[in-house]
């Protein structure tokens, strides 16, 4: 059975600990990464902008 949800719905449950596995290398290489830097690799990888408080929150 398909999923009646949008597909942009799927988003909206992206949380900060998986936000903290896909970023986890770049924190490791560079622990004083900023904010910013963060939130483009979340969107380059997730295609979705991630909201500053769950980007610092990976962090």
């Amino acid at each position: 059975m398909a999923s009646t949800r949008p597909p942009w719905a799927r988003f909206h449950k992206i949380m900060p600990n998986t936000i903290a596995d896909a970023i986890r290398p770049l924190v490791e290489a560079d622990p004083s990464i900023k904010v910013k830097s963060v939130i483009a690799e979340v969107q380059g990888r997730f295609n979705y902008t991630v909201s500053c408080r769950k980007a610092w929150l990976a962090k």
